[in-house]
């Protein structure tokens, strides 16, 4: 990788693949967060429902198979992977969980729900994956407290998280790649080839080539750099020229002085008539 504006484009490219993939991810987790809030909140209300509902059913004197019937139906929605009924001593009056998930037990959450008689919800990471836990107490026939406890998983928005991530974060990496690709072929294009062809004019003219033209056919700064080494080039073949012309006046003036002084020396040298002499 030899040229700069590719290493350029290139770095610059891979910074904005990081920041918009990182702003991405970060938007999405905000995203996610709101959602479990929102389901938390829902399944607070579902819990309050459902409190009253078992309420109306102990007053009317329901058994604990009517109790688990109403649970099932429960049990059926997305999300909900089990639902208890805890009396006040804390023993399991009605329960059903959904297959494969683990059956609620008394601790420590429902003993201080049922002491303190207030909602509990708390988010628990689990080697399924998160689920939302809440624990609604509620007044049970006699004055006591009893406690409902609806656990529900987030599977699906774990699922949902996931599939954002692959549909915004990677096809906006994949078109951030297209996108460097198509810039590094423009600079390339438009600005490589013809600074590679100032160079190689001026390795011509290094050479010895005066007579090399860069013609690019552009106005812009590199347009001007051409037309600039072209006046330069230009220039120097007029110098050189120039030099030659007079070169070849000093040598023609040279060739007439010698010439000149030949004739001279041929004059001086030349014998005396025989006629002059007898006469003498």
């Amino acid at each position: 990788m030899r040229h700069l504006t590719t290493r350029l484009v290139i770095l610059l490219m891979l910074a904005l693949m990081i920041i918009t993939g990182a702003y991405d991810y970060t938007r999405l987790v905000r995203e996610r967060s709101r959602f479990v809030e929102q389901t938390r909140e829902d399944q607070r209300i579902f819990a309050e429902t459902l409190a009253l509902a078992v309420r109306q059913n102990l007053r009317r004197g329901r058994t604990t198979e009517e109790l688990e019937e109403l649970l099932n139906e429960i049990v059926t929605r997305p999300g909900f992977i089990a639902v208890t009924i805890f009396g006040p001593a804390g023993k399991v009056v009605a329960q059903n969980v959904a297959s494969g998930a683990a059956s609620p037990t008394v601790d420590k959450t429902v003993r201080e729900t049922l002491a303190i008689e207030e909602a509990v919800s708390a988010l628990v990471t689990t080697d399924s994956g998160q689920m939302l836990r809440y624990v609604q107490p509620f007044r049970w026939p006699g004055g006591q407290a009893g406690a409902i406890e609806v656990q529900q998983t987030l599977e699906e928005v774990d699922r949902k998280f996931r599939h954002e991530i692959r549909e915004r974060v990677v096809s906006r990496l994949g078109l951030l790649v297209a996108f460097v690709l198509s810039i590094v072929a423009l600079t390339r294009w438009s600005i490589a080839r013809p600074i590679r062809a100032v160079i190689q004019g001026a390795r011509a003219v290094g050479r010895g080539d005066l007579t090399q033209q860069v013609q690019l056919g552009r106005r812009d700064e590199i347009g001007q750099l051409a037309d600039e080494f072209n006046r330069m080039a230009s220039n120097l073949q007029a110098a050189r020229q120039e030099i030659f012309r007079q070169a070849e006046e000093r040598l023609r003036l040279e060739q007439e002085v010698q010439q000149a002084q030949r004739l001279a020396a041929a004059a001086c040298w030349r014998p005396r008539s025989p006629t002059r002499s007898a006469r003498r």
